[in-house]
Parts: structure tokens; sequence; C-alpha cells
């Protein structure tokens, strides 16, 4: 798939922030409560204060930067389409906000110099479709990290719940033909083995996590906080 080209197309055709960025269940958007309930959450896991300088990564058009700014000193937030941050930048601007079109799984989408205390990954690994592409996008964000700073990815499909987002055997069969392909809108579900293995081959602590019941998509998505030995 490829999702530059998919996420500008869902900026540039729609016109309500949720469905720019697929933050929808059951074709009806979130409301205000339960994105509130997102940020909170990661807020929470990133242990997230106003003296740590956040980078958010697959940002899309900024719908939750905007709101994890606002806990923080500083955001800086990437994403590959260059329609969505364009939509970022008229939506959801704030003084303590910067906004950039880069590809996260190439790095060298900030300054040698600039480190991070904390990075969020939310709603997003799953674009990065194979084991080789998820570990390289990880360990792009090492440079920009400070030695005690944090690693949120958050919101991933999980395999071991593959059956409850498909229950009908013709769906996954739908689903993994088309992963094969490279066209799947819904990209990948990752096994807990492969991100322990990614924590591991980058020497990163690891620690999964079930997600609250009352977010929107926890019945098949988990999060993974990962941290520099």
């Amino acid at each position: 798939m490829n999702w530059k080209e998919f996420w500008d197309r869902q900026a540039l055709l729609h016109s309500n922030p949720q469905i720019q960025v697929g933050r929808i269940k059951s074709g009806i958007t979130l409301s205000e409560q339960i994105l509130d309930d997102i940020v909170q959450h990661i807020v929470a896991k990133l242990e997230l204060g106003p003296t740590d300088r956040l980078l958010d990564l697959c940002c899309g058009n900024g719908l939750l930067s905007h709101r994890l700014s606002q806990h923080c000193q500083e955001v800086v937030a990437i994403d590959i389409s260059p329609q969505q941050i364009k939509q970022a930048k008229a939506q959801f601007a704030a003084p303590n906000i910067q906004y950039s079109a880069a590809d996260v799984s190439e790095g060298n989408y900030c300054t040698a110099e600039q480190k991070f205390t904390k990075i969020n990954l939310y709603f997003s690994f799953q674009y990065f479709e194979n084991f080789s592409k998820g570990k390289k996008t990880i360990a792009a964000m090492l440079p920009y990290l400070q030695d005690d700073g944090m690693i949120f990815i958050g919101d991933v499909p999980d395999f071991k719940y593959l059956n409850r987002y498909y229950s009908r055997a013709k769906d996954r069969f739908r689903y993994r033909v088309k992963l094969l392909l490279g066209n799947s809108d819904m990209g990948k579900f990752w096994s807990e083995g492969e991100m322990r293995r990614i924590a591991a081959d980058l020497d990163l602590t690891f620690q999964l996590f079930e997600q609250p019941a009352h977010l929107p998509y926890a019945e098949y998505r988990r999060d993974y906080l990962l941290k520099k030995n």
C-alpha cells in the first residue's frame, strides 16, 4: 500500500478531521469524550508532564497532537502525508507544536541535536506492514530519544485478536490475501512475539498493556512501552 497517497487522498476528500485520519468506529466518528479518553491514556502511559518534549510520529492531521500539546512543553509532529500536515497546520496549530512531513521509517526527520524525553506513535504501527519495516521505524527513533526517555507504541492491532476483528473465515482469508498483495488498508496485525523480538534486537526494555475497555478499539488492540536499557 502506498500510504502517502492513501492519507493524502483522505485529507483531500474529507472535511471532517476524524474521517481524515480514520478515527471512526462502525462508520461513526468518535465523541469528544472518547478523544479526551485516548489522550489521557497516552498521557498516563508516557507519564507526560509540563517539562517534556514530545516527538509525535505518524501524527496525521494533528487531531491528537494538539490535545497532547496541552500536557507538555513542546511537540514535534511528523507524518508521511504532506496533505495531512497541511490540514494539521490549518486546523490544529498551537504555539508549542511544529508540524513536518517526512517518512518516519527513514529517520532524519529532526536535526541531529534534537532530543526528546518522550516519543509517541499511536494508531499507526499497523501501517508498517512487515517485521523489517517495524524494526527499522523504531530504530530510527532511538537517536532522538534521551537515555531516560520512553517510547509509546499504542493502539496496535494484535494478531492474537485477529478473529475478533474478522469474525468470519472468509474475511480473514481476504485480509491475508490483500496484505500479501500490498493493498490492505487495514495494515498489519502485530504479534506480541514480533514486538518482543524488535525490543530485544534494539536492546530496549519491553512492556505490554491490554487497553482499558472504554477505549474504542480495545477489543483487538494492545499497547507497548519501550525504554533504552
